[in-house]
């Protein structure tokens, strides 16, 4: 999927002087620390975005190429938001 079609969101930073909210989940693809899904300590595959983000959420993927194989498929199951951040997010 290229997420470049979706609508534009609002910019963001790495580091917000407030709390994101509670339905906001974040992916960075080369994240290797702890990861709770804030943009501060992102998940670092969108499987795992996806998975903590309640219905009626956002998922934001920083930009980057994001390769979802490793479970076969990946499916959106619920409503939610799915944007990027830095530029553009394909997920393959």
């Amino acid at each position: 999927y290229n997420l470049d079609s979706l609508p534009p969101g609002p910019a963001i930073t790495d580091s917000y002087p407030y709390g994101a909210p509670q339905n906001y989940m974040y992916v960075r693809g080369d994240w290797s620390g702890s990861e709770n899904g804030n943009i501060q300590t992102p998940y670092n595959t969108v499987s795992e975005g996806h998975g903590a983000v309640p219905s009626g959420g956002q998922l934001w993927l920083r930009q980057g190429t994001y390769s979802e194989t490793s479970n076969g498929s990946l499916v959106f199951d619920r409503p939610l938001l799915v944007r990027s951040y830095w530029g553009s997010a394909t997920v393959q």
